[in-house]
Formats: C-alpha cells, structure tokens, sequence
C-alpha cells in the first residue's frame, strides 16, 4: 500500500530554510520521500500529527 504524500503544493519554506511551512516536513523528509520505506513514511506522518496546529 502507498503512503500518501503529506504534500499540499503551497511550498513555502521557514526563514531558515530547513522546513516547509505548509506540510511542515524538514527538507531532508521532503526529499527522501520517494525512496523511504513505508514505516519511514508512516514515522513522519505520525510526527506531524503530534505538531501543534499552525
């Protein structure tokens, strides 16, 4: 089964450059996606649900 990608396309990155605003993923996460295993995948959804609401 494919995890789906927490990508909203309305990039937009923090001052520091190291996190997207609108799927709050780190930019490491955003790039590795596509090749992390599904309990990766499944690992970063959990941490972004954990996040407080913006």
């Amino acid at each position: 089964m494919t995890v789906p990608s927490p990508c909203r396309r309305e990039c937009r990155l923090s001052a520091d450059r190291t996190i997207c605003l609108s799927c709050r993923r780190t930019l490491a996460e955003i790039m590795h996606w596509a090749t992390m295993t599904e309990p990766e995948q499944r690992a970063v959804l959990a941490r972004l649900a954990r996040l407080p609401n913006a």
